[in-house]
């Protein structure tokens, strides 16, 4: 009976552990075509997972594109940095970076610091967020002061910035701070949460995204994308590449932080895959608080994208398209 009980309890463990791993939200727009996540609580995690690249796909589809760097054409370290680290911004894929450096530093038998808003680690701390203490990071909403201080005090280290083509991520941004389960969840001080969208109809609300973004995400991450861009400390990753080729974008992000020859490349791309939300089935995806309903996203970022002629804030959204390296589609896009 004790043996039968002991059995049936390790089976429920097993179960479990299997459903959740470690993974949480971010998988909203990749539909119509633009291109270049919370913390979750355990790895693998489906009913919490990261992107859905709805939205990015409808934009890339639509003509919007960024330079993409083949990982042969990287100049790859033939060693390990001191400190490896992901860069992201609210909304473009902070969740899949944060379990892709976990399951790194748990691959590399190495500590990772997970930095959240730099305002909330100031509040405690009483400074922003600095070179981090531990060989593996995230840093979260990303700022310029936060990068000035990174590369003040490390003096060895290795990034990926994932930046994220400004359309989709408005739209994104929108979708998800106006769905009442993420009510929580929203840019500080930027008045975009659930309580100001839920009162405002879908232009409306809309445009107040757009000023949210150009006053906050958008800005700091092409501010910190301008400081990194060119360097040999970092790699610009557009959250589109993910869904185009995920398997080719890990292999150039593990390869660009490890070394091109290092031994784990190969078993780290294998076991990223379980972060791929395409290849979930319907199931997976719909269990997912993050997914977004695909007819919706293209409507919204079809009446987004109408409002640029209309709005200038729309257009000032626009801009920062150019600043992080995508070009517009042309007119028979």
């Amino acid at each position: 009976m004790v043996l039968r009980l002991l059995f049936a309890l390790l089976s429920i463990i097993e179960t479990a552990h299997s459903v959740c791993d470690d993974g949480v939200c971010s998988n909203v727009l990749l539909q119509h075509g633009f291109q270049r996540l919370a913390i979750h609580p355990q790895r693998g995690s489906k009913v919490n997972s990261s992107h859905n690249f709805a939205v990015d796909r409808l934009v890339r589809k639509k003509g919007f594109a960024r330079a993409v760097h083949a990982s042969g054409a990287l100049s790859l370290l033939e060693k390990e940095p001191q400190k490896i680290f992901f860069f992201t911004h609210h909304k473009s894929g902070t969740v899949l970076a944060r379990d892709l450096a976990t399951m790194l530093a748990e691959a590399l038998g190495k500590e990772h610091t997970k930095y959240e808003w730099p305002q909330d680690f100031e509040k405690r701390t009483g400074s922003i967020p600095g070179c981090a203490p531990t060989h593996v990071a995230t840093y979260q909403n990303m700022d310029k002061d936060v990068m000035e201080k990174i590369m003040e005090e490390c003096t060895d280290f290795r990034a990926v910035h994932f930046v994220r083509e400004a359309a989709a991520m408005t739209v994104s941004a929108y979708l998800y701070h106006s769905d009442i389960q993420n009510k929580n969840d929203h840019i500080p001080e930027a008045q975009d949460g659930y309580d100001t969208l839920s009162n405002l109809d879908t232009p409306q609300g809309l445009l107040q995204e757009a000023t949210a973004q150009s006053n906050f995400t958008l800005k700091d991450m092409a501010e910190v994308h301008e400081m990194l861009d060119g360097t040999s400390t970092a790699l610009t990753v557009g959250l589109e590449e993910f869904d185009a080729d995920y398997d080719s974008v890990t292999q150039k992000i593990f390869s660009f932080l490890l070394g091109r020859d290092h031994s784990q490349v190969d078993d780290l791309v294998e076991k990223a895959t379980e972060y791929d939300t395409t290849r979930w089935t319907d199931g997976d995806v719909a269990t997912s608080s993050h997914v977004n309903d695909k007819d919706k996203t293209g409507d919204t970022l079809e009446m987004f994208l109408e409002m640029q002629q209309q709005e200038s804030i729309v257009e000032k959204v626009m801009r920062f398209d150019k600043r992080l390296g995508y070009t517009a589609p042309t007119a028979s896009a």
